[in-house]
């Protein structure tokens, strides 16, 4: 079966307001490997990203490897503490759910690949691209060193915090 559409994600997302201690707030984006929602902490007022991952449903060689898929991207984003990789902090399974939801560290800025309502990706000046193509690059030394290759790094993976950093998230085709 084909990742879920925007409009399956969204309805997804919206059988849940809270999640564990993390009442989910607005949406951050999404992919093929499931949709992404600000959330704040019930009691301390943390903020964090939700991913939001549903289980593969399809039966056969297909869902058992994607199913594989999505718990490898669960557990390597757990495993990897490097400041330049987005950190996970933990994976909540509600009883009952189809979907996992993965809290991670929340890169406010958002992708470098931002878009615009025009359609435009705005030119971002020369000292923030130095520090992009550093940080993107002392994430793969860091995943590589851990025998991981990444697969899949777009500017649209590359998260600008507020404090300039850039971290690299998306794990979901690494190995």
């Amino acid at each position: 079966r084909p990742p879920p559409t925007a409009a399956a994600a969204q309805e997804i997302i919206t059988d849940y307001a809270t999640v564990g201690p993390w009442v989910l707030t607005e949406p951050l984006g999404g992919g093929a490997q499931g949709s992404i929602k600000a959330a704040v902490h019930a009691v301390t007022g943390e903020r964090c990203a939700v991913k939001i991952v549903e289980k593969h449903p399809s039966k056969g060689l297909y869902g058992r490897l994607e199913r594989e898929r999505q718990l490898r991207e669960v557990s390597m984003t757990l495993a990897c503490e490097h400041p330049n990789v987005v950190q996970s902090l933990e994976a909540i399974r509600p009883p009952r759910s189809r979907c996992v939801f993965l809290t991670m560290a929340l890169a406010a800025r958002g992708p470098l690949a931002r878009v615009d309502s025009a359609g435009r990706c705005p030119i971002l000046p020369l000292p923030v691209l130095r520090r992009a193509a550093r940080d993107a690059a002392a994430a793969l030394v860091y995943l590589h060193g851990n025998k991981i290759t990444h697969g899949n790094v777009t500017p649209d993976n590359l998260l600008l915090g507020d404090d300039g950093r850039v971290m690299l998230t998306a794990l979901g085709a690494a190995q």
